[in-house]
């Protein structure tokens, strides 16, 4: 399904128009299913299977830069706010100290 839709594109800057194409679906009806599932918009859920996989890489010693540019994220700085956002650290802090990160679990 979507999940595995995601896992297979983690490194592309995908839309929820790309994920609806692929996956036919609707968007509403997409939406809907992932609020009501996760509390979450599938692009928020996509957001933190990124930002796990980044923790991942930060962990096997990549720079912040080499994270965003695998994860295809449009700056090095959208990257470093949005990782941070979520986790609680920047990029430097968690590579220093990398331990498991549980972004969007379900």
């Amino acid at each position: 399904g979507v999940r595995l839709y995601f896992s297979e594109h983690i490194d592309e800057p995908l839309t929820l128009a790309q994920v609806c194409r692929a996956n036919n679906c609707n968007r509403a009806v997409l939406q809907q299913a992932f609020k009501a599932r996760v509390h979450l918009g599938p692009m928020e859920v996509f957001s933190r299977m990124k930002a796990e996989q980044a923790g991942v890489l930060l962990a096997q010693g990549y720079s912040s830069g080499e994270v965003a540019r695998m994860l295809c994220y449009s700056s090095q700085a959208w990257f470093s706010r949005r990782f941070t956002a979520l986790t609680g650290q920047t990029p430097g802090q968690y590579r220093r100290a990398p331990r498991p990160l549980h972004l969007c679990e379900w």
